[in-house]
């Protein structure tokens, strides 16, 4: 058995030359309805097979002006998780070089638990910057942040 966890991560590829979607629509089982679609398939013996797979979440291309660093595609997965995709390549060496591939990440949504920064009236970010630089200088006017 192998050490290596697979927890919150994935892998996708493009899909074999036999497998091949044959429809697309929508599947109520017990009053929910659920986006579907069928893949045509066929095991290494020959046998054709149909494959049926649900939708999971909405997947979004990352934005032309994003960080360099973000993920080729992401969305959320339920209501508390996220999901993201980074296009990769097998490297050189590699039985299958030169192959793309997508390698998923999932983690949970960020939470806005940020602090209440409130300002004053014609304050700017640079004052309020030292403002907040200025009150590390005295820890007796943290009034106990902590």
């Amino acid at each position: 058995m192998s050490d290596y966890d697979d927890t919150d991560r994935g892998v996708l590829w493009k899909p074999r030359t036999d497998q091949v979607l044959r429809a697309i629509g929508k599947i109520n089982n017990k009053g929910v309805e659920k986006n579907a679609l069928l893949m045509a398939c066929q095991s290494k013996d020959g046998e054709k097979y149909y494959e049926l797979y649900q939708k999971v979440a909405p997947i979004y291309i990352k934005e032309a002006d994003a960080n360099p660093n973000a993920p080729d595609f992401s969305g959320p997965l339920g209501e508390d998780r996220r999901i993201a995709f980074w296009v990769n390549e097998f490297p050189q060496g590699h039985a299958q070089e030169g192959t793309k591939y997508l390698k998923a990440n999932i983690t949970d949504k960020m939470t806005s638990d940020t602090a209440n920064i409130t300002t004053k009236p014609n304050e700017t970010a640079d004052d309020k910057i030292q403002e907040i630089k200025d009150s590390f200088k005295n820890p007796d006017q943290w009034d106990d942040q902590f």
